[in-house]
């Protein structure tokens, strides 16, 4: 639907420019925009097509381990973390009957990239990745918060794409969260990168 709408809204701008005068142009296409913003990418409408973007992938070598085509892994991700959304928290947890962040983190990885062996806390994923500009953040990248500055880590998500990303929280359980919201806005560390040295001994390189 989203690249639908790209099809059709230039066309759109441009037909009606031709009846209702130029100075209404940008106020119809910032009116069209709003309207995606608030419909086709609210966390309520969240779906395979609404994450749907055009990802480059890394030409080193963890990249193509790890990333051999990473729209694939977008859509397993969002599968799987589908599966467990609305999984209660629970402090220690890592089944569907209960978890917390970092165990949910464990879990969603197992089955997206089998490869992969993490430590068990969130200090430890984020000691053991490699840190990178949330810029250069692809799904399956890891996402750190904490409290405050002068506190350590405190809870790790998955990233999904385009702002949205998964993870287990008290009170809620796992959900999809946006980057943009007031709270992770202020607690969000830093991104990390899972590389080759996280592979399990056993899996060839």
């Amino acid at each position: 639907m989203y690249e639908l709408f790209c099809f059709i809204l230039p066309k759109i701008v441009k037909s009606s420019s031709n009846f209702i005068g130029m100075r209404h142009k940008n106020w119809i296409l910032c009116l069209a925009v709003s309207w995606v913003a608030t419909n086709l990418f609210s966390q309520e409408n969240l779906s395979y097509d609404h994450l749907a973007f055009s990802a480059t992938v890394a030409k080193d070598s963890t990249a193509q381990h790890l990333y051999p085509d990473v729209l694939p892994l977008k859509a397993d991700l969002i599968q799987i973390t589908n599966e467990w959304k609305g999984t209660r928290y629970r402090y220690g947890g890592m089944s569907k009957q209960g978890t917390d962040c970092s165990g949910f983190v464990l879990r969603v990885l197992e089955q997206a990239m089998p490869q992969v062996q993490l430590p068990r806390s969130s200090k430890d994923m984020y000691a053991q990745t490699l840190r990178i500009p949330l810029c250069e953040a692809k799904p399956g990248d890891l996402l750190f918060f904490r409290n405050s500055v002068r506190l350590p880590i405190s809870h790790v998500g998955i990233y999904l794409g385009q702002g949205y990303f998964a993870h287990a929280v008290g009170y809620h359980g796992v959900i999809i969260s946006h980057l943009s919201e007031d709270y992770h806005k202020k607690t969000f560390y830093a991104a990390t990168r899972i590389t080759e040295k996280n592979f399990k001994k056993d899996i060839p390189h």
